[in-house]
């Protein structure tokens, strides 16, 4: 029995403390989506074969000419930035004790470093003592089905704002996208109707440019059609009191943004635990679109922020009424109010359009400057916090649903125990890597099965527990705790 690996939990996996997934797809989409999944999460990709040595993605660079999988896992061991190695063809060559001590090693090596090793395993010769100490996938590239539900979505958005013309050739759009990931293909639509105003089959070109693009490095502007966006928000009682404020001044009929109404909104907290979920709930509460401007993709590209941020308040105004989203805002400004990226953010904020709620986010609040912590330059400012008893439990429910895994069969209080001091994403991790270990041994979910994935974990308070008793520090008396 095999559960079939969708992009955001191969992220999920990949972004964990799991070194080492064994997967067993040699396609050219996977491929594709751990390429993809480097750009999002910060790290070098790099693939080896015996034929071709260790190569970095996606350039074709030869890093290491050894054809010997026991050297190259020896030698793996001296990279330091976190990165994604994907390797086909890993045998022992007859020593296959030799093998697994090389790749406990490197699985130390890995989990400190933040770095995961993707081992294929398309034709079932890897070893079952390297599979216990592995998470075993199975890659599936987008369904068609779902690749056109995120083309309607896109498209629906654009022909309610009147930005495109009729008539749209959606047949050749999905299979122009065969391949891509969900998101891919929502942003490749994004991208092209914006410019052009129209998709026919004459756009099919751009398109496939477009999702080539988006493998290789994303994008700094991206488009979340309210229709498409189905995710969940365990606890955060008060914020989800102030999201019922926004949705009766934002929402459709409603009369904007006007005097008393949320306006600008700063969420600061904890890594990994809810920020962009909660913005991304909010614009699917309130039912309009969410424009992100994603700032970690702007840095080293001169004069970019400026140009970026002014693409992304065009893109949310001519939606609107839109939410637009502005991701790393502690990256924006580290020249305070002289960066041209945070003066620009700062004035369109003064001037704002009544229907465009702004919605910021970080996790470092020392490197933002004073300027934007200023009286009154956000309406509103949110704190999150690692998730109570009472939040774990729901966040471990959502997860456990969404995977299609059912609850009753879970012990949730010794879950919750167990992972206490877990941020949200660190929970969401080990449902992952439960669901996909139980699977790969035909078995059904349990509660050691969870328990198993929490024993192994070091969770997030743990490893910067001064830093987040700093972060609280700063954030009391300034935010307001969304639960």
């Amino acid at each position: 029995m095999r559960v079939p690996l969708t992009f955001h939990d191969l992220k999920i996996l990949l972004r964990s403390a799991h070194p080492i997934v064994v997967g067993t797809s040699a396609s050219r989409s996977f491929r594709d989506a751990l390429l993809t999944a480097a750009g999002d999460l910060g790290r070098s990709l790099m693939t080896w074969s015996p034929s071709t040595g260790l190569v970095s993605e996606p350039h074709a660079r030869v890093v290491d000419r050894t054809g010997d999988a026991i050297t190259l896992l020896r030698r793996l061991r001296t990279i330091s930035a976190p990165s994604i190695v994907h390797v086909r063809g890993l045998s022992a060559g007859g020593d296959e004790a030799a093998l697994v001590r090389s790749l406990r090693d490197l699985a130390a090596h890995f989990a400190g470093a933040g770095s995961s090793l993707v081992i294929g395993n398309e034709d079932g010769a890897v070893a079952s003592s390297v599979m216990s100490s592995a998470v075993p996938v199975t890659w599936r590239p987008a369904p068609s089905e779902d690749l056109g539900a995120a083309v309607d979505a896109c498209l629906g958005v654009f022909a309610a704002a009147r930005h495109l013309e009729a008539p749209v050739d959606r047949a050749a759009i999905v299979a122009a996208l065969d391949g891509a990931t969900v998101n891919q293909a929502r942003q490749a639509v994004a991208a092209v109707a914006w410019a052009e105003g129209r998709l026919t089959g004459h756009s099919v070109p751009r398109l496939v440019e477009w999702r080539a693009r988006l493998v290789a490095g994303g994008t700094p502007i991206e488009l979340f059609p309210a229709e498409d966006n189905r995710f969940e928000l365990g606890g955060f009682g008060r914020f989800k009191a102030w999201m019922a404020r926004a949705r009766a001044s934002l929402g459709p009929g409603a009369p904007g943004l006007g005097r008393g109404a949320p306006g600008n909104l700063l969420i600061a907290g904890v890594e990994g635990c809810g920020k962009s979920l909660a913005v991304r709930v909010l614009a699917r509460e309130c039912r309009v679109p969410l424009v992100r401007v994603n700032v970690a993709r702007l840095e080293g590209r001169v004069g970019a922020e400026r140009r970026r941020l002014e693409d992304g308040f065009r893109l949310s105004t001519a939606l609107a009424p839109s939410v637009l989203w502005v991701d790393g805002l502690e990256r924006l400004g580290p020249g305070g109010a002289s960066s041209s990226g945070l003066r620009t953010l700062l004035g369109w904020m003064k001037a704002r359009p009544a229907q465009v709620l702004m919605a910021a986010t970080t996790a470092d609040l020392w490197a933002l400057p004073d300027e934007v912590l200023a009286d009154g330059v956000f309406d509103d400012r949110f704190y999150v916090d690692l998730p109570d008893a009472a939040e774990r439990d729901a966040i471990l429910r959502i997860h456990l649903m969404r995977r299609r895994q059912p609850v009753e069969t879970i012990d949730l209080s010794r879950a919750v125990d167990a992972s206490g001091g877990c941020a949200g994403r660190e929970l969401e991790q080990a449902i992952v890597a439960a669901v996909h270990r139980t699977a790969f041994r035909s078995r059904e979910l349990d509660t050691d099965a969870v328990l198993h994935e929490f024993r192994q974990a070091i969770p997030l308070s743990a490893n910067r527990g001064e830093h987040l008793d700093r972060l609280r520090e700063m954030a009391r008396g300034r935010f307001v705790p969304t639960r």
